[in-house]
């Protein structure tokens, strides 16, 4: 099973929970596969890979210029779930038939 959670306001980045944090970890010890798919601007994009490879370098991770890139990467990737906090991103995911735990 593939899971993916969001950076800011989710797990590591900025906001994060560290509930969430220890969620993608023991998921990953369960054989889940666990990937961070975040979304920051176009140029940021090298910088926010770098970051999320010094943090969590155990985790593959996406980084996209834009929302809908987000659902395009899971079912790119075959990812059937998302954890995120942003309720636009969840209505995205969930119109493409795909599973989303929205968190606030």
């Amino acid at each position: 099973m593939k899971i993916a959670f969001d950076w800011d306001g989710t797990t590591w980045g900025y906001l994060g929970h560290k509930f969430l944090q220890d969620m993608a970890l023991t998921l990953k010890k369960a054989g889940w596969e666990v990937i961070i798919l975040s979304q920051v601007p176009e140029g940021a994009i090298e910088q926010r890979r770098d970051q999320i490879k010094v943090i969590v370098p155990d985790l593959e991770s996406f980084v996209v210029a834009t929302w809908e890139d987000k659902a395009k990467v899971m079912k790119e990737q075959g990812i059937e779930w998302l954890v995120d906090d942003n309720e636009t991103v969840c209505q995205m995911v969930i119109e493409q038939g795909l599973h989303v735990l929205q968190v606030r």
